[in-house]
């Protein structure tokens, strides 16, 4: 590595001499503390399979560690190789990918995801008492289904799904 190329990539660290750690600014002008390659390991098996972990890998997995403010250089590359020897990350590689091969009918219902939502009350109500709105999302097409509620009742719910989901 050149001068030139050590001079312009050191204005974007900072070391802090009285609690002697090394911090890089992040293009956000966050400073993300940089960790050795051992720190770098502890980190990363916490963020990834520890308590809060998600089991992401690649960018996902180094999105999460600069929002946990870590840094080091091979971030990406480290977060792509601990999630290949993730055995529960494979084990959920292996089955989307045996379960997509063949995409029937019966396949993409089994996959398919509904997100039910109610927000309200909303304040003030439309003219007609309106206070509540109930939304239905399928995540695999992406639709939307919305109707207005005077109140929630199990009932509304059930004949919303009924009407404009399953017919």
């Amino acid at each position: 590595m050149d001068a030139v190329s050590v001079r312009r990539r050191s204005t974007r660290f900072y070391y802090n001499a009285v609690v002697k750690m090394l911090y890089h600014h992040s293009y956000d002008g966050i400073l993300l503390r940089c960790l050795s390659n051992s720190e770098a390991q502890e980190v990363i098996k916490e963020a990834h399979d520890g308590i809060c972990g998600a089991h992401q890998a690649g960018l996902k997995l180094k999105d999460r560690l600069h929002r946990l403010d870590y840094y080091w250089p091979t971030m990406i590359a480290d977060a792509i190789e601990y999630a290949k020897r993730c055995k529960a990350c494979q084990i959920h590689v292996d089955f989307i990918n045996q379960s997509l091969e063949p995409l029937t009918h019966s396949r993409i219902m089994a996959i398919r995801s509904l997100g039910i939502d109610i927000i309200g009350p909303i304040s003030p109500p439309s003219a007609k008492s309106h206070r509540f709105i109930l939304a239905i999302t399928d995540y695999f097409s992406k639709w939307a289904e919305v109707i207005r509620l005077v109140e929630v009742k199990t009932t509304n719910a059930v004949n919303f799904i009924r009407h404009h989901v399953i017919h």
